[in-house]
């Protein structure tokens, strides 16, 4: 058998993926730039309308956009923690509990307690392992994912290695390629 080498163990690299601030990367802006038929700024006019009107799907869509930034008319990247958190809590506030838009809102709150970009509120370690929780316990494998790694590592609470592995199994059962 012949092993490749790297640079950068496995392990060090989910680390380094799972401790990252999101950094609305140009990388990404520049393949919906690069489709001549996409134009962001009427899809974002479109998902805002839509997302002021109720619609719960497009306001999760927004908050991505504005938690990952994407790049408007005038070439300037986009990239608004408040007006993602606004768009992630009211999706808390109005949707059923049972929806995927409803889970899927929980786990980006954790991710934005994790990253410590809520607006006026420090990073809080401990809100992002209960939205996390809350996320998983609902089908969430990215929370799953991210929950094991914040308990084996401690962050936000004591390790635990039962549920760490508990929680990795469960992701990985459920397709979560980074677990």
């Amino acid at each position: 058998t012949v092993f490749e080498p790297y640079n950068i163990s496995p392990l060090d690299r989910t680390v380094k993926f799972m401790t990252a601030k999101p950094s609305g990367l140009q990388q990404f802006k520049d393949t919906f730039q690069s489709n001549r038929s996409y134009n962001v700024n009427e899809d974002f006019s479109h998902v805002l309308a839509l997302a002021e009107s109720g619609d719960v799907k497009a306001m999760y869509e927004l908050a991505n956009m504005y938690f990952y930034g994407f790049t408007n008319e005038s070439g300037k990247s986009v990239c608004d923690y408040e007006k993602a958190h606004t768009w992630v809590k009211k999706i808390i506030d109005c949707s059923p509990v049972a929806s995927c838009e409803y889970s899927a809102a929980l786990s980006m709150m954790g991710e934005l307690y994790y990253c410590g970009v809520v607006p006026k509120e420090q990073q809080s370690f401990s809100e992002a392992i209960l939205y996390h929780r809350r996320a998983c316990g609902m089908g969430v494998t990215y929370s799953e994912q991210k929950y094991a790694f914040m308990l084996s590592a401690g962050i936000g609470c004591e390790f635990d290695y039962d549920k760490v592995e508990l929680h990795f199994s469960s992701a990985i059962k459920n397709g979560d390629s980074f677990a």
